[in-house]
Parts: C-alpha cells; sequence; structure tokens
C-alpha cells in the first residue's frame, strides 16, 4: 500500500511542475525566482537530513528537480523581483537556517518546516496578481494532494509528521487565497 501511495505522490508533484514548466516556457508564465530558488535550497537541506538519515529520499530528489528546473527557468526570463517582502522572506529563512544549524532533532525539523512556509511567501504574493491563470490552479491542487497524501504515508510509517503537515496547511492556504482571488476577479 504504502508503495502506491509514493508513485500517487510523485506521479501528483511530477504532473505539478510539468504544469509550471510549461507555463513558464509556453505561455510565458510569471512567477518569483526568490520563492524557488529559497524552496531548492530548503529541499537540498532536507534531503541532506534524510539521506543521513537513512530514509527514502525518493520523493525529495522529484521536489530538487522540479524546483531546480523551475527556479533555473525563472532567473533565465528574469522574473524575480527582490523588495521588501523578499527581503523580509529571505531574512526570516536564514533565521531558521541558523537555528537548524544550532538545534537538537526536534528543532532542526521544526526550523525547516517553518522555513519551508516562510520561503513561500513570495509565491502567496504573486496569487494576489490579476493574472492568475489555471495553471496556477492546477499546480497548486497537485502540490495540495502531494503534501496532503505525504502526510498519510508519514503517518503510516510512524514518521515525523511536522514537515508535511507544515506543507500540506501551506498549500490549503494558497488554494484558498487562489479561489478567493479568482472569485474576485470573475465579479
Amino acid at each position: 500500500m504504502q508503495d502506491i501511495l509514493k508513485y500517487f505522490i510523485i506521479t501528483c508533484a511530477f504532473l505539478a511542475y510539468l504544469i509550471i514548466i510549461h507555463g513558464i516556457v509556453f505561455k510565458g508564465k510569471k512567477s518569483n525566482a526568490v520563492t524557488w530558488v529559497l524552496w531548492l535550497i530548503l529541499d537540498g537541506v532536507a534531503l541532506y537530513g534524510t539521506m543521513q538519515k537513512g530514509e527514502d529520499a525518493t520523493l525529495l530528489w522529484i521536489f530538487i528537480a522540479g524546483t531546480g528546473a523551475v527556479a533555473l527557468l525563472l532567473l533565465l526570463k528574469r522574473h524575480w523581483t527582490f523588495g521588501w517582502i523578499e527581503i523580509g522572506t529571505c531574512s526570516l529563512v536564514v533565521i531558521c537556517l541558523v537555528a537548524m544549524h544550532f538545534g537538537d532533532a526536534d528543532q532542526i525539523i521544526w526550523a525547516g518546516s517553518i522555513a519551508i512556509s516562510v520561503a513561500g511567501i513570495p509565491f502567496i504574493k504573486d496569487l494576489f496578481e490579476p493574472d492568475i491563470d489555471a495553471d496556477t490552479k492546477q499546480m497548486c491542487v497537485l502540490f495540495f494532494l502531494t503534501t496532503g497524501l505525504s502526510v498519510a504515508r508519514t503517518a503510516y510509517l510512524d514518521q515525523n509528521m511536522v514537515f508535511p503537515v507544515f506543507c500540506f496547511i501551506y498549500w490549503i492556504f494558497a488554494m484558498k487565497i487562489h479561489f478567493l482571488m479568482r472569485s474576485r476577479l470573475s465579479q
């Protein structure tokens, strides 16, 4: 059962990345590269920790490949801003990384979970833009499924659930903002 769930999670994540990469390359979709670069760094930190513990890192490799491709495309297309929100976000992520460096195992998990959510603030800011498209909705739904199923798989494997729960809550919030903005724009 856990293998089926794992491959379904990987498929959802892979499709989410394909949707955003397709949007960037063929539709000129814009997203703030700051979020994607921070997510790439934090996924790398999570991968390192997962590998150190000897746990399955397949999903993290998918995240790193997908997030890395998105970040690279956005940087090449110069789709980034660096205003007060991005400076504040980067500062908070650095604080979390410092806490991770000096913390024990539980503090590392909490700091990493907070950092991954904080890193998404520029993406949340982008959801308030009037040119939100159906691709963003599909991507949010797929990442919502990915993280929700990751929570279920983590519970099944009896592992620490803090990180997937934080990610799941983040994508609930992102979807809520997306649907709220879509309904306002359609009025």
